[in-house]
């Protein structure tokens, strides 16, 4: 009877088990995704020396399907001036003014080329609430533009930033400016390279004219220090050498060359080696330019 009496709890123990529904773990929520768009209407200014740059544009943020609005936020500038458009739970549109901030490369200087960013966060959102999506239809009117550059490119992009114990989702707005190759060669090659020549034109002179000798390399050296300080006063102090540091530090050596065998030539005139004194002119007078063209040339392809 005992037997028969636990037999039948057990029965009604599996029996109350088996209607108790089964609860399955619920994943969590998705986050946002919030298409970004930019599309830049005017280069207003370019500070190279202090790395910022004013921008006018138009921002816009497209939730349609999941209506998220977005509390935006420039990480790299700030707004100067602001235009709602258009400001919907899923759809923001703004009319934007700002400065904003980067660190510019003078590696190339003067055939350098920079990039133009805006980056966008949402202030309080994470990646696991909000997702940024590049809107494809971003880029910059055709009519922009700022005096001495050209632009191009004109892209979003998405990334994500890492700050301590949070991660954002992060659109970056890119546009380049490039400096017009045949202007920067005019303008900021072309003369020191005329002055180093005309400056190496001292080997053509004969040995025993020493006033004549000594008065061109020293002129020449003193012009090819003007334009070299005028060029680099385009950039701001930076920690490594440009394009034309290197062509001005080859210049100088060529200059402090010819000046030293000048002296040399001199010295063996005066000493009554002269014939000595115009084999070795000669052969400077045809090694010095072709030197300089190559040593130049290579500079120049090298950071092309």
């Amino acid at each position: 009877m005992q037997v028969v009496l636990l037999l039948g709890l057990l029965l009604v123990s599996v029996t109350a088990l088996s209607s108790v529904p089964l609860v399955h773990a619920q994943p969590a929520s998705a986050a946002a995704s919030v298409r970004v768009g930019v599309y830049l209407v005017n280069v207003q200014s370019v500070n190279l020396q202090a790395g910022t740059y004013n921008l006018d544009f138009y921002l816009w943020f497209n939730s349609t399907g999941n209506p998220q609005y977005v509390d935006y936020e420039f990480t790299n500038g700030q707004v100067t001036s602001l235009d709602v458009v258009q400001n919907t739970s899923s759809y923001q549109e703004y009319r934007v003014w700002g400065t904003f901030q980067t660190t510019f490369g003078f590696q190339q200087f003067p055939f350098d080329n920079h990039d133009l960013t805006i980056d966008i966060e949402d202030r309080t959102l994470t990646v696991n609430q909000l997702v940024f999506t590049p809107d494809p239809t971003s880029g910059y009117d055709p009519t922009a533009g700022i005096s001495g550059w050209q632009l191009s490119g004109g892209t979003m992009q998405v990334t994500t930033h890492e700050y301590p114990g949070q991660v954002f989702s992060r659109a970056v707005f890119s546009v380049t400016i490039n400096r017009f190759q045949l202007q920067s060669f005019l303008e900021d090659i072309l003369p020191i390279a005329l002055v180093t020549l005309i400056g190496m034109m001292v080997f053509v002179l004969p040995v025993e004219r020493t006033f004549e000798r000594t008065f061109l390399s020293v002129t020449t050296l003193v012009s090819a220090v003007a334009i070299s300080v005028s060029t680099m006063s385009q950039v701001p102090s930076v920690g490594y050498l440009t394009l034309a540091d290197e062509i001005s530090i080859t210049v100088f050596i060529l200059f402090a060359y010819s000046i030293g065998v000048s002296v040399w030539l001199t010295r063996m005139v005066v000493n009554g080696d002269k014939e000595n004194a115009e084999r070795i002119n000669l052969k400077a007078a045809i090694l010095v330019p072709v030197v300089v063209v190559i040593f130049l040339g290579l500079q120049l392809v090298g950071f092309a």
